[in-house]
């Protein structure tokens, strides 16, 4: 008998606030993908964005007052995000060992992967050092926006690199031998590339912040917040637990 259960039949004055069937589940899984490390922040990172397309949007319609308040919300929750990045290099490494041993991988695939997350690595221990410089912690006197530059260079390379990673691995896709024949071998190919096309929607969603902090491009926050959220839900699509 599952706790669940056990609780329903138990009878009490809390029954009432015991959700049950599809709805018990659909919590669960909910709680399951908030309770990893990466589903928190993206979970974080889709109101981050979210705010900052609110706000965005706020400051062309003239409310200036109610702008500021989303934007006041998403630079903390973006500073709240980066203080838990501490630690994502080591993590990134370990990909990069991960990725350069796997005798699977076709050899562009897997050089390309890793560089990609060796990227990834950079733009980490750049935005560390960052946030520790912003709240004065480290290096007094510098300014923690000149450390933002290069981080978001280095997410940006990270980015061409992972795009790179999927165009091999939809070359590799469409000309590989190894899938089944008929109908069950196609539809897993065509499930490959489906992650694949995700993969690079993904990738590209994410540019905008890479322009306007790395290159000085200027994009209103309405279409930056919109872009980045919609790679964040993306990203959390991948990493939501499936259905029981």
């Amino acid at each position: 008998m599952s706790s669940a259960s056990s609780t329903k039949k138990a009878g009490g004055p809390l029954d009432v606030f015991v959700v049950d069937g599809q709805a018990r589940k659909e919590m669960d899984r909910f709680c399951d993908w908030l309770n990893k490390t990466e589903g928190r922040d993206k979970f974080g990172k889709i109101f981050q964005f979210g705010c900052r397309g609110v706000a965005g949007l706020l400051a062309d319609m003239g409310y200036t007052e109610l702008a500021k308040l989303f934007e006041l919300f998403w630079r903390n929750m973006l500073d709240a995000r980066r203080m838990q990045w501490f630690g994502k290099s080591l993590i990134e490494y370990r990909t990069m060992v991960q990725t350069y041993e796997n005798a699977m991988l076709p050899t562009d695939v897997k050089y390309l992967h890793t560089a990609a997350r060796g990227a990834f690595a950079l733009r980490w221990a750049i935005e560390n050092v960052m946030i520790l410089c912003k709240h004065n912690i480290i290096l007094t006197g510098t300014k923690w926006q000149d450390l933002n530059v290069p981080a978001k260079k280095a997410w940006s390379l990270a980015i061409l690199l992972g795009l790179a990673t999927e165009f091999a691995k939809l070359k590799h896709i469409t000309q590989s031998a190894d899938y089944a024949s008929g109908e069950e071998g196609d539809k897993k190919r065509e499930a490959d590339k489906k992650k694949s096309y995700t993969m690079m929607v993904q990738h590209l969603c994410d540019v905008p912040v890479t322009l306007v902090i790395g290159y000085d491009k200027k994009i209103s926050d309405k279409w930056v917040g919109l872009f980045h959220m919609a790679a964040a839900l993306l990203q959390s699509r991948g990493l939501y637990p499936a259905a029981k």
